[in-house]
């Protein structure tokens, strides 16, 4: 019986050995350092977005981020007796009526026309076809800083709109242009409305976020019709339809109420030998002691909307309405913290004179997607923890009539951008980069709290080249139907291909490893997707990543994608602007044509042009016929001119995007467009616009004023 027990004793003790063992030589590490957890994520009740539910919460909320330092109502009111007070020591000059120094929130209605010439006309020639803006989603356009109707092509440079007769080419010329207020960054065109977005510093000195509407019935004339400012940086905008919605990034207001200061000029009293000729007159004292009456009203309303970001709108021929929404139009979370807001605002551009709908959120801005029924938000986890993302789904209803926000839901990692996610059959597909490697998940966008239906890890989780292993970075995503496309990188360009047929059991399908790296995925055909990014060998280090590269990669077979065909444009220093922005991917399906603005680079003499060993050939656009089994044929070099005087500034482009160098002139988007017997390509640059048909037909050119390098 002792024997017996021994044994068993023995036995016991190699089990839990070798358990031991097991568990120490799990694939999760090495043993020594095992991979650490991933933390846990935050609580829905930290990240659910709740309703404040009267003034008094919400103006108890800003007063507690305000502190000790919150203002009290006899201070002010006091410091504006004291300003009041201090103007009966004044007086004015004979005659002077400048009111430059006058401090108003917004600016006036911007109509400065800039030398219109006559309208052009395109009767008698036949309608062209043309290229749109590159979208993500169908039915939601997203805005750039150049649209065309074919007809007439509308761009954004030099502060100014500038309208131009692109068709029929015979017919090329730049028909008016209009002053823009503060730095426009994109437009958006439907029907006769151009509406323009631009960032401006207001009279308060915050820099906040102008759209201009201007009627563009009369191309010789255009005309503003209604401005409105929006507290905040811009983060992003979409239009559906008649509707744009921009996403701004306010903060509850730290300076004080506006007052009037001052009365009316011809009140004051005469200056002589730059005193007061006579004393204040009954009527300047009495002028004074009204404006304290509704100085002290101010305040008290002030108050009660303290701190609110403001929004100021102008129509032609009205007066201004600053307003400030209610306290039931902003939502915060359990785990939000500091100051800073999203606001969410439609614009309805069919009915202009609509009083816009907002929705306001206490939190961080973070990557903006929409669908047509959705509009999300991911950002950094509100909790204490690190490493998740938080996305807020918000409803458009009605067709876009109201923004209500529905509910809140949380991932691993973080996104890469907008095509991190997708929308699609009441799913919210999202790839996310964890701490060892990439993940996509299956959220039902239908539920509260977004739950989680199904996802897949692993993705990037290990690259063995070489002896070397490591997590990949990601580099571009994009979702089709019922597949996901993730290319990651460390050494070589790993493309995975994502089964999202039953979104319960994600899979990853299949998977490609081939130099370099693609930062943009587009959909060629069903079974193809264009790649554009960076060439790179597999030496593992930074300096390894050369030219532009062009992939066509064949993704017939989910388990077995391929790359057909790949082109590598110039060398080290080579670069385009579509790398990084998906805007200027200008793809024509219809001619098989792909454009593209490209800063070309060659390899030159060490000696002479440095480590990065690159010589400039120039800025341009290049034009490729595309096709799935062809691959890419170049067929027309669009090129601008050089924009330094001495060879020296030139190869410095070459390097420029290493060290984020920065040069006028480069192309930044174009667009192709024309009938059976002419196709032209429109390229547009920092200094102006350039038409050229191909087969290297100068069609014609635009310049903006006041800009050293001109284009011809």
């Amino acid at each position: 019986m002792k024997k017996t027990i021994k044994r068993l004793a023995v036995i016991l003790m190699l089990m839990l050995g070798l358990a031991f063992v097991a568990a120490c030589s799990d694939d999760g590490g090495d043993g020594d350092n095992p991979p650490p957890p991933p933390p846990p994520p935050p609580a829905l009740t930290d990240i659910t977005l709740e309703k404040f539910t009267s003034h008094q919460e919400l103006s108890d909320f800003v007063g507690g981020l305000e502190g000790e330092g919150a203002v009290k109502k006899e201070e002010l009111v006091k410091e504006m007796s004291a300003t009041l007070d201090a103007e009966l020591k004044k007086c004015r000059l004979k005659g002077n009526y400048d009111d430059e120094d006058d401090a108003y929130y917004g600016g006036g209605m911007v109509m400065d026309l800039a030398s219109p010439s006559e309208e052009g006309s395109a009767s008698g020639a036949s309608s062209p076809t043309y290229t749109t803006t590159n979208i993500q989603e169908a039915g939601v356009d997203e805005a750039d800083i150049v649209k065309t109707s074919g007809d007439w092509t509308y761009v954004l440079g030099g502060r100014q709109l500038h309208i131009i007769n692109t068709w029929p080419k015979d017919s090329f010329k730049e028909v008016s242009k209009l002053k823009i207020e503060g730095l426009p960054i994109s437009l958006y065109v439907k029907d006769e409305l151009v509406t323009v977005i631009s960032k401006v510093k207001m009279a308060s000195g915050n820099k906040d976020t102008k759209l201009t509407f201007v009627n563009v019935g009369d191309k010789a004339s255009p005309e503003v019709v209604r401005e409105s400012f929006y507290e905040g940086n811009f983060i992003a905008s979409r239009r559906i339809d008649g509707k744009i919605f921009i996403v701004t990034n306010p903060s509850f207001r730290k300076d004080k109420p506006e007052l009037f200061l001052r009365p009316d000029k011809g009140l004051y009293p005469e200056c002589k030998n730059n005193k007061q000729a006579s004393k204040p007159s009954a009527d300047f004292i009495s002028a004074l002691n009204q404006l304290k009456l509704r100085n002290v009203e101010l305040i008290e309303k002030w108050l009660e909307k303290r701190s609110l970001p403001r929004t100021s709108r102008l129509m032609k021929n009205a007066s201004g309405v600053v307003s400030v929404a209610d306290y039931d139009r902003y939502s915060r979370s359990k785990g939000i913290k500091g100051d800073s807001v999203i606001n969410i605002t439609r614009i309805d551009i069919d009915d202009l004179n609509k009083e816009d709908a907002q929705e306001y959120v206490v939190g961080q801005p973070g990557i903006v997607y929409a669908s047509e029924k959705s509009i999300y938000i991911a950002t950094g986890s509100y909790a204490s923890e690190a490493g998740h993302t938080v996305i807020h789904r918000f409803e458009l209803v009605a067709d876009g009539e109201r923004i209500s926000y529905f509910s809140s839901g949380v991932v691993e990692g973080e996104l890469l951008n907008q095509f991190s996610m997708s929308e699609y059959e009441g799913r919210l597909r999202v790839a996310a980069k964890g701490l060892a490697s990439a993940s996509v998940y299956v959220l039902d966008a239908a539920k509260e709290g977004l739950p989680l239906v199904g996802r897949v890890d692993g993705i990037g989780e290990e690259s063995q080249i070489d002896d070397v292993a490591g997590w990949e970075e990601v580099k571009a995503v994009r979702f089709v139907g019922e597949r996901g496309f993730v290319v990651t990188f460390r050494q070589i360009d790993p493309l995975y291909v994502i089964d999202l047929s039953d979104p319960v059991k994600p899979v990853i399908a299949g998977e490609l490893k081939v130099p370099g790296f693609s930062t943009y995925l587009h959909l060629f055909d069903r079974d193809h997707l264009i790649g554009l990014g960076r060439d790179a060998d597999a030496e593992g280090t930074g300096s390894s990543i050369a030219g532009v590269k062009l992939s066509m990669f064949d993704v017939t077979d989910n388990a077995n994608p391929k790359e057909d065909v790949n082109l590598i444009i110039g060398d080290k220093g080579t670069y385009s602007v579509a790398i990084d922005e998906h805007l200027a991917f200008t793809f024509d399906k219809s001619r098989g044509l792909l454009a593209i603005p490209v800063t070309l680079c060659e390899a030159g003499d060490e000696k002479k042009f440095g480590y990065y060993n690159s010589q400039f050939v120039y800025d341009g656009v290049q034009v490729y016929k595309v096709g799935a089994d062809s691959g890419f044929e170049l067929v027309d070099e669009i090129t601008l001119p050089e924009t330094g005087d001495e060879s020296a500034d030139q190869d410095s482009k070459c390097y420029a995007d290493h060290f984020g160098g920065d040069y006028a002139g480069g192309a930044q988007r174009s667009v192709i467009m024309g009938d059976d017997e002419f196709v032209m390509v429109v390229v547009v640059a920092e200094n102006g616009v350039k038409a050229v048909g191909l087969g290297k037909e100068d069609v014609g050119s635009v310049n903006w004023e006041n800009n050293k390098y001109q284009i011809k």
